[in-house]
């Protein structure tokens, strides 16, 4: 009877340590979560209302991104009949 007992245990241990996460997969999926660069993003749906608000809006974003800012992705979702004048006024 022991002997069975040991047997099972013996022959389910890698079956348990399959679903286990080691030390060195939880230090590297942690890492690369610091690694990865921040993304930002604005959806403007029905805002604004014109082309001239549209271009001081895309212009007031894009003028407040300078040197000091944290390094980070930016995008924007225009409308997209102010999608062409927002661009021009970024670059």
């Amino acid at each position: 009877m022991k002997l069975q007992i040991v047997a099972s245990l013996l022959s389910t241990a890698a079956l348990v340590d399959a679903f286990s996460t080691s030390a060195s997969i939880r230090a590297s999926s942690t890492t690369s979560l610091y690694e990865r660069k921040p993304f930002i993003s604005g959806n403007w749906k029905l805002n604004p209302q014109s082309k001239d608000e549209a271009v001081a809006l895309a212009s007031g974003i894009a003028g407040s991104i300078t040197e000091s800012s944290p390094d980070a992705e930016v995008a924007l979702f225009v409308p997209y009949v102010f999608i062409e004048s927002a661009q021009s006024a970024v670059g």
